[in-house]
């Protein structure tokens, strides 16, 4: 059914609910994941250079060094500007704490700057990322359906290649990262970003993310409805809207 075709109905007394013109999309564990597994991709590279890297024990130290990075930002604030020296600079930082948690062996810059671009390269690779089989039939029925897709997403200023490596660039008409906007989800103003982008009102988009805190949190702060996509088979959150696949988001454009 195209947007144009549909009709509301209300309750007596209840307010006309305006219809979602578009639909917002965050990346990570979202559209597209790690092919295998973050700890499987950093082990390779490592091991490649001598060190002993189990690739379980490089996801647990991965995990680690987010939770310890994420610990020390402020809510809403932009890593690469926050820490010192740049998008560069914190990537490296992240990974000498990731080796030392996974290895013990501390780096010195030389070898940190050496690894990083390696891993730089491993992650341009598009046999390092998969698709989630959701999100291409999705993206055609919203297309079909007359739905703007966007992305808003907290990334680095590498987002569009990803997006383009894995053929997910060209069907969202706007690209929102905090990178480049200097803020990071859940703070409202780079949902903001992507309704000025759009020139909507907040009403008329649809939010889906993997996160709750970021996803979920800061669209509704931005006056945005939104969904939790939950690949991972949690339990349900109270007062959360939760979905298992992104398809069962395209009958809410279908009313």
């Amino acid at each position: 059914m195209r947007r144009e075709d549909r009709t509301f109905d209300t309750l007596p007394g209840a307010e006309t609910r305006v219809p979602y013109t578009c639909a917002l999309f965050d990346v990570g564990e979202t559209l597209i994941g790690p092919a295998g597994s973050f700890g499987t991709l950093y082990a390779r590279v490592l091991r490649a250079r001598g060190l002993d890297a189990d690739p379980d024990r490089c996801e647990t130290s991965l995990r680690r060094s987010a939770r310890e990075m994420d610990a020390a930002l402020p809510t809403g604030a932009d890593r690469y500007s926050h820490f010192p020296g740049g998008e560069k600079a914190y990537w490296a930082r992240f990974a000498t704490r990731t080796v030392s948690h996974a290895t013990g062996r501390t780096l010195d810059a030389e070898e940190a700057l050496e690894i990083l671009g390696e891993l730089r390269a491993t992650f341009r690779r598009r046999e390092a990322w998969r698709v989630f089989e959701d999100v291409r039939p999705t993206l055609t029925a919203l297309r079909e359906a007359d739905v703007r897709c966007a992305v808003v997403s907290n990334w680095d200023t590498r987002l569009r290649d990803v997006l383009a490596l894995n053929e997910l660039l060209t069907p969202f008409e706007a690209v929102v990262v905090s990178a480049e906007l200097g803020v990071e989800k859940p703070d409202p103003r780079i949902f903001g970003a992507a309704l000025h982008a759009l020139s909507i009102a907040p009403a008329e988009a649809l939010h889906v993310g993997d996160r709750i805190d970021t996803d979920v949190e800061g669209a509704r702060a931005a006056g945005i409805d939104a969904l939790w996509i939950d690949r991972k088979n949690r339990p349900p959150v109270p007062g959360v809207e939760r979905i298992v696949d992104l398809r069962e988001m395209v009958e809410r454009f279908d009313r």
